[in-house]
């Protein structure tokens, strides 16, 4: 039987239906090592195009630890990001993961990506190169300050030779004048 809508049934009908057959949709990167120092915070961000709405778990591998206290926002109907911030200490430094899962029609869809804590040296060369460059001017300066004065003693030293030299010179004469007059 068609049916045909008369006046009395006359509107405008609008059926709106999604239904999403498929698998889940997880799509994002991460970087793959970050580099911190202790005492500095850094952020471990993931930022994923999933549908539906996934649920995230950041864990630090080596200590199994998970942290419940990650952030995540929605910035899109499929876009999402989470962030995870940690004030480094020396139990900090290892390997993140962070999974993330979600469900569609009874299918259960996980993805986990990997990013590494690494503890960034501090800079020998420049601490050194700034504390010999000190202790260079420094040593200079004493050794500036050593030369000028063992300059000044030699010069010193030579004026009261001369000196000496002279007077000794002097003395001789005049004993030869004095005998010469004690004699008339």
């Amino acid at each position: 039987m068609i049916w045909f809508p008369s006046v009395s049934h006359a509107a405008l009908y609008l059926l709106s239906f999604f239904y999403f057959k498929g698998r889940p949709i997880l799509k994002g990167e991460l970087k793959k090592e970050i580099r911190g120092k202790i005492g500095e915070m850094v952020i471990l961000e993931k930022n994923i195009e999933a549908y539906p709405e996934p649920s995230f778990l950041w864990k630090q591998l080596i200590s199994d630890i998970e942290y419940p206290f990650a952030k995540t926002e929605k910035v899109s109907e499929i876009n999402f990001i989470s962030t995870l911030e940690l004030i480094l200490d020396r139990s900090s430094f290892g390997y993140y993961i962070i999974t993330v899962q979600n469900v569609i029609n009874g299918e259960t869809r996980a993805k986990t990506w990997g990013i590494n804590i690494i503890e960034q040296e501090v800079e020998v060369d420049s601490v050194d190169k700034s504390g010999c460059h000190e202790g260079v001017g420094t040593g200079i300066g004493i050794g500036i300050g050593i030369s000028v004065v063992c300059l000044l003693l030699v010069l010193l030293t030579i004026c009261i030779y001369r000196k000496h030299l002279a007077a000794k010179k002097k003395v001789p004469e005049e004993r030869s004048t004095k005998l010469l007059f004690d004699k008339f």
